[in-house]
């Protein structure tokens, strides 16, 4: 496989990089609170993410971009979900968390990855490809509806873990008010690059 260093895969290099050292940072303090396990899944599936999106964007052939490209809705997908399971552990919802509405809550992701992966049976995702700037490697993915359902889902499942921790931030003890807003901004950074870099 080619690949053509860019600005993205260096940023996106950078990401993953981070959120690694991030994981490893929090699994050490792992037994201080009871939502670290979701967290460090949650900067794990970051890392997976941004890796495979940097290799997107690398990628110089066509089929070795859309190769990546579905690599990354797995990604995506543990972000979403990751980040929802952590919100419910961070505001004391984990009884929520029945195996039942676990396995519910990794349904749709699943069935993302599967619309993605069969994307050349029905193009209900990408319909095709446009190069985009000339002498660059990039490519402008055309989508299809399938596309919207999966960013719908992403949005969802995003602003029902947003609902969460600002819930949380609303509450009267100045502490957990603190501890509310800066876990809402740090778990947002991952899923905002997720939510950007559709394609």
């Amino acid at each position: 496989m080619l690949l053509k260093h860019n600005p993205s895969f260096a940023i996106l290099s950078l990401t993953a990089l981070l959120a690694v050292a991030l994981a490893v940072a929090a699994w050490r303090r792992r037994a201080a609170a009871s939502a670290s396990r979701p967290f460090i899944l949650l900067l794990l599936s970051t890392a997976v993410y941004a890796t495979v999106a940097a290799l997107e964007a690398a990628a110089i052939a066509l089929p070795d971009k859309i190769f990546w490209s579905k690599w990354e809705y797995v990604g995506s997908g543990g972000v979403m979900t990751f980040f929802l399971i952590f919100a419910l552990h961070f505001t004391h919802k984990r009884q929520w968390l029945t195996l039942k509405n676990t396995v519910l809550l990794w349904l749709l992701p699943s069935l993302n990855v599967v619309l993605v992966a069969t994307n050349e049976q029905h193009q209900l995702v990408w319909r095709g490809f446009v190069p985009s700037v000339q002498g660059t490697n990039q490519i402008v993915y055309q989508h299809g509806p399938g596309f919207y359902w999966v960013m719908t889902c992403v949005y969802l499942y995003t602003l029902a873990g947003s609902w969460l921790l600002v819930q949380a931030a609303r509450r009267p003890v100045r502490l957990q008010q603190q501890q509310s807003r800066l876990a809402l901004a740090g778990a947002l950074v991952p899923l905002l690059s997720v939510c950007n870099r559709a394609e």
